[in-house]
């Protein structure tokens, strides 16, 4: 089946296969990105095509899920309220935190990263409250269990902490810590927003494979 369908408020609904792949093909999309992020930061020249196709992977990674999450809210009905509310808290949620990047990014400034941050919060708590609700409503998106709707949680806060570490690491680099490690540390964010990208689509590849 196609595309969600009921009415019934207790009735599990069948999601859009077409959407899940979304969802699921953005969060690997984005962990491609941050991976190619890994290779080139620090390197003293950066092939213009490396650095451009690193950020159209990022921007797609962000883009294709909250694209997916809209796609999938549309198939539910106001009588699932709470699943309705749990996508749009998670399209929202990285629609924010893609602005407080291309922010941080585009002014690479103390600055920057600090509006950078201003951003990352709201956007954390909108996107990890939809996860949540989501785990509160598994059944009715398709997950046979809790375990594969955790995975969501766990993936969330992963990508979230993980450029959270990235923002930190470049604000203290302003005042106490070198350009060597702030390299590290940035390394060691996208690394765990990575494994966060991996493990949420996981868990929405589950709803699809079932």
């Amino acid at each position: 089946m196609n595309s969600a369908s009921t009415t019934n408020p207790g009735h599990v609904v069948v999601p859009s296969r077409s959407a899940l792949v979304v969802v699921t093909s953005g969060y690997a999309v984005e962990a491609i990105g941050l991976i190619a992020l890994l290779t080139i930061n620090g390197m003293s020249s950066v092939p213009p095509l490396a650095l451009i196709a690193t950020i159209i992977l990022i921007v797609a990674g962000f883009l294709l899920p909250t694209g997916g999450f809209l796609a999938l809210r549309t198939g539910f009905d106001r009588t699932h309220p709470s699943v309705r509310s749990s996508l749009l808290l998670q399209g929202s949620g990285l629609v924010v935190l893609l602005l407080g990047v291309v922010v941080a990014v585009g002014l690479n400034s103390l600055s920057g990263f600090m509006i950078g941050t201003v951003f990352l919060v709201p956007s954390a708590a909108s996107a990890l409250m939809g996860a949540i609700l989501l785990l509160k409503n598994y059944a009715s998106i398709g997950w046979l269990n809790p375990r594969e709707a955790i995975y969501l949680v766990l993936g969330t806060a992963l990508i979230f902490s993980g450029v959270g570490v990235i923002m930190a690491s470049n604000i203290v680099f302003f005042y106490l810590i070198s350009g060597i490690a702030n390299e590290i540390y940035t390394d060691a964010g996208a690394t765990i927003s990575a494994i966060g990208c991996v493990v949420a689509a996981y868990s929405f590849f589950e709803v699809h494979r079932h």
